[in-house]
């Protein structure tokens, strides 16, 4: 019988002989840092570890408690969203951040909803089981608990030269080559936009 050496890297069994195709394994280097290989066409397997807070290279601020509110009996709806806001009403901080409305220890009964429209606003509960905060949806309808919503203030402009020029782009690419840049500059924030065209969908089943 054949022996093939098993390796275990990041939960994922890779075969060191008959390995499917595709990017190399991640693997760890002894800095702590993970190397991305990349296959003949320069895919690997993507990178989403800057997606968190500030890019991942800051901890999460704490935001201070602006208002408690207390565990009572009843619908504590109007009370909850009246601490909310007036924490949205505040200025915001040096993290952008106006400040967290505690909802202290036991059941907090909703028979609304909850409204945040303000950036910069944190609902905390004291515990995640249930000796801690429990928000209890009470009434018979079906309805969304909270509801984090902004200002629909987004200003964005396009240009039909504003294409990409590469013909294929691996996966994992953090940059790309545009047929025009003219109008953009440094620190612009980019929406990149893939119709799924018949031709984009024919050459993906070519790839099988």
């Amino acid at each position: 019988m054949k022996r093939i050496l098993l390796l275990l890297i990041l939960g994922t069994t890779v075969a060191s002989e008959a390995a499917p195709k595709g990017p190399p394994p991640v693997i760890s280097v002894v800095s702590n840092k993970l190397v991305y290989g990349k296959d003949e066409h320069g895919n690997r397997v993507p990178d989403f570890s800057t997606s968190g807070y500030a890019g991942g290279d800051r901890d999460i601020p704490a935001a201070p408690v602006k208002v408690i509110v207390s565990a009572g009996k009843g619908d504590e709806t109007a009370n909850i969203q009246k601490a909310i806001d007036y924490v949205a009403g505040l200025p915001v901080d040096s993290n952008g951040l106006r400040g967290a409305v505690l909802l202290l220890k036991g059941q907090h009964q909703i028979l609304g909803g909850l409204y945040i429209t303000n950036s910069g606003v944190v609902l905390r509960g004291q515990g995640m089981d249930k000796a801690g905060t429990v928000l209890l949806a009470t009434g018979l309808d079906r309805r969304t608990l909270i509801t984090i919503c902004g200002k629909n203030d987004r200003k964005t402009q396009s240009n039909p030269d504003w294409q990409i020029a590469d013909d294929y782009v691996p996966v994992g690419s953090v940059s790309f080559h545009l047929k025009d840049a003219s109008a953009l500059k440094a620190g612009d924030t980019v929406a990149i936009t893939r119709p799924c065209t018949k031709e984009w969908i024919d050459s993906l089943a070519s790839l099988r």
